[in-house]
């Protein structure tokens, strides 16, 4: 016999925890000890997706095995059920509100509940038992309708520390009442919900981690939810994307160390009187708030900003790290003032110039002869320029590798030709990770024969 067979019957059913239910169901045959101790593991997961039969054969083999569980008197901490719903019959509520509170008196601490369709559309409203389990630390919820029936039975939830809502319709009233009896909530996400119109988070005094992520199918007709944030002292992690959000005006956040925004419209205004002291990563993608704004971030602690969108934001920073770094992406596609265009991007430069920028990408118009990339190799002064084409190759070898000057009277080239030090063309073929030196007439065989991304690499000289 082997050495873990012989470990006593709770390290065993401690081993088949870490296990996938199949997989448990499997170690049955490995010897005499092992044939019954998956029987008694306290976590079960039952879905319908991978269920080898019939809907209703399905429902019974579940409901036979909580059975069994309460026959014998056994521990459930954790359930993971995924039902069947086919339109509006969804027999399987009945047998639902029976399981919960059974479940319950077993100790269930952990409850992941979704719903496998065939229709996308096909929602069932959720059973009031669910929030009558008091025992609950996590609960998982998704493709439910959550209105007011759901809460009739709700007692104070004083355990449950994670709350995921996904893809369920759940109104502001419902939700509120919800996290008010909820106070332990340390995690919230809510993924792809409908309904919400204003989430506060002040009744959430212990809040660590909050994720919020919806995607509008009509940007038209849909307002996007109103988060509040009074600054809760715990909360560490804040990930918003298409929700506004509105920062209480001078608010300390004191344990915030993540700090996520994603196409958020209303104005971010309010941040530049927050105080972030222990922010490490900063990242603003495609928030149109940004606009028509001057932005200072006070956070001393940066280690990483990030920047993507379609225009170029005022921001400033306080006193920074020494090394904190910098990533812009920004997705210009037409530059029609191309003066005042480079002139805010040379701002933007200058309030990170302390940061070590380890990405600046400007997917703009540059064509070849553009005063749009003078202007760009005069202010960025680039290490490397990719995803060229072959047009605006030619172009560049012709100014970088044959100092090509232009018209006498063409001075903005002149600014950075004089402090470009060396040129090369580069290239790397596909299946490759080295790139290599090459010449325009080697490129031009190239592209006839392989699959091949090009770059030049620049060095410059160093500002006295």
């Amino acid at each position: 016999m082997d050495i873990i067979s012989v470990l006593p019957q709770e390290i065993l059913e401690r081993i088949l925890y870490f296990l996938p239910q199949e997989d448990a169901v499997r170690t049955s045959v490995l010897s005499k000890s092992w044939r019954h101790v998956w029987c008694a593991r306290p976590n079960l997961a039952f879905s319908v997706q991978t269920f080898k039969g019939k809907r209703q054969d399905f429902l019974i083999t579940v409901d036979k095995t909580i059975q069994r569980y309460r026959d014998q008197r056994l521990c459930v901490e954790e359930f993971d059920l995924c039902i069947l719903v086919d339109g509006s019959d969804c027999p399987s509520v009945t047998f639902l509100e029976n399981w919960i509170p059974l479940l319950k008196h077993m100790g269930m601490k952990k409850f992941d509940l979704s719903i496998h369709s065939r229709y996308s559309w096909a929602f069932i409203d959720m059973p009031s038992v669910v929030f009558g389990a008091e025992s609950l630390q996590y609960l998982h919820v998704a493709k439910f309708v959550m209105d007011q029936k759901c809460i009739e039975r709700i007692v104070l939830l004083k355990h449950l520390d994670q709350l995921h809502l996904e893809q369920v319709y759940i109104e502001d009233a419902v939700f509120q009442r919800i996290i008010s009896s909820c106070p332990s909530i340390e995690t919230m996400i809510i993924e792809g919900c409908e309904g919400l119109k204003k989430i506060n988070l002040s009744d959430l005094p212990n809040l660590i981690y909050f994720n919020f992520d919806v995607v509008y199918e009509d940007e038209l007709e849909e307002e996007p939810c109103s988060i509040e944030i009074h600054a809760p002292s715990s909360i560490e992690t804040i990930n918003i994307s298409f929700g506004n959000i509105w920062f209480c005006k001078g608010a300390e956040f004191r344990n915030l160390i993540n700090l996520h925004l994603r196409g958020v419209d209303s104005s971010l205004e309010h941040m530049s009187s927050c105080k972030f002291p222990i922010l490490v990563w900063l990242s603003l993608s495609d928030c149109e708030g940004l606009k028509d704004i001057k932005l200072f971030i006070d956070a001393p602690s940066m280690l990483l900003f990030e920047y993507q969108g379609f225009f170029i934001p005022s921001i400033s920073f306080g006193k920074t790290t020494s090394s904190w770094r910098s990533e812009l992406n920004i997705n210009y596609m037409q530059i029609n003032n191309g003066y005042l265009w480079f002139l805010e991007l040379n701002e933007l430069l200058n309030s990170v110039s302390k940061s070590r920028i380890i990405l600046l990408s400007l997917n703009a118009s540059l064509s070849a002869g553009s005063s749009n990339l003078d202007g760009l190799l005069r202010i960025c002064r680039p290490r490397i320029l990719m995803h060229l084409d072959m047009e605006v190759v030619e172009w560049l070898w012709k100014l970088l590798m044959e100092r090509e000057s232009g018209d006498e009277g063409d001075w903005f080239r002149q600014l950075w030709l004089r402090d470009l030090e060396q040129a090369s063309l580069e290239i790397r073929e596909s299946g490759r990770e080295e790139w290599r030196s090459a010449t325009l007439s080697e490129l031009r065989k190239c592209r006839e024969t392989k699959s091949y991304r090009t770059r030049f690499a620049l060095k410059w000289r160093q500002a006295s």
